[in-house]
């Protein structure tokens, strides 16, 4: 069959068991995102996951190499460098500013000494990019509005 490469779970909302049953199967019966060894990226922006407070049930995701979590609600924002530290082939984590800054600094340093690591890349968009990329984008629609270039 068809390898999986991506898993797409963008705005979805997971209870703890739900997510549980998502990544590990669930009781033992099935096959979840985390135990099927092909998905290389899991997409879950935006996700809520804030009554999700352990995120061991994807630590078996052996070949996961990109997570994007950017704007994802997490019911434990400090389980994210476990989580980083039991995905051994993860070489790109993203997060947003939000996220970032509700961590410890002891979840920080762990996942800034991760990030640095040879082949190893966490983005974190700054919202100051966000804000001039919305200002440059605001003053071209005006240019072009009243200046009909």
């Amino acid at each position: 069959g068809n390898a999986t490469v991506e898993v797409m779970l963008e705005y979805s909302t997971f209870s703890q068991s739900g997510f549980d049953a998502s990544m590990d199967g669930g009781w033992g019966h099935f096959f979840g995102i985390a135990n099927v060894g092909t998905v290389a990226l899991l997409n879950m922006r935006d996700a809520d996951l804030s009554s999700v407070t352990d995120l061991s049930s994807m630590y078996t995701a052996d070949t996961l190499e990109t997570l994007l979590l950017e704007g994802a609600l997490l019911g434990d924002v400090d389980e994210i460098d476990d989580l980083v530290l039991n995905l051994d082939s993860l070489t790109d984590l993203r997060l947003s500013q939000d996220q970032w800054d509700a961590m410890g600094a002891f979840t920080q340093t762990a996942l800034t000494d991760w990030s640095v690591q040879s082949g190893n890349s966490m983005v974190i968009p700054e919202p100051s990019v966000i804000a001039l990329v919305g200002i440059f984008g605001g003053g071209m629609w005006f240019v072009r509005r009243y200046f009909q270039i």
